[in-house]
């Protein structure tokens, strides 16, 4: 730890930067939606189920910043709709999926989901499974993963 303090001293000379703040901080999709649109910005308006556009999230990390005092948090529950067919829903509600992003300062650097449980081992899903949850959700293609279906 003390090298990567030692470093981090020598690149701020050269790149100064303010330091990190770190409090542990998990969100619900919803609950950082309201913090978005209590900050009343007239470019930004969400509703529990749209996603975050990159004004939202750099507008979201100012808010956790200065209400939480950490540069560092997560978002949890995001809305099925926005995250792949293969996203494992909710049990307690199905309107939004187990799928997380990781924010520092704003920027979302890392994306994760549990996967929809499997019927065995040695498969990914039933077909049953991905025609429905696919059908379910907006598709680019007029026959929605078709593909993925033997």
């Amino acid at each position: 730890m003390t090298l990567l303090i030692t470093l981090c001293r020598v690149v701020s000379h050269q790149f100064p930067y303010e330091p990190f703040q770190f409090k542990k901080l998990r969100l619900t999709f919803p609950e950082a939606v309201k913090l978005v649109n209590e900050a009343n910005d007239p470019e930004i308006k969400m509703t529990d189920f749209d996603d975050f556009s990159t004004p939202a999230e750099k507008l979201l990390g100012r808010i956790v910043k200065e209400k939480y005092q950490t540069d560092f948090f997560v978002v949890d529950k995001f809305p099925t709709a926005v995250r792949p067919f293969y996203t494992m829903l909710d049990a307690e509600d199905p309107r939004y999926s187990n799928s997380y992003d990781f924010f520092m300062r704003g920027q979302e650097i890392v994306s994760g989901a549990q996967r929809s449980k499997c019927r065995t081992l040695y498969c990914c899903c039933s077909a049953e499974l991905i025609i429905r949850t696919c059908s379910s959700r907006p598709c680019r293609t007029r026959e929605p993963c078709q593909g993925l279906v033997h």
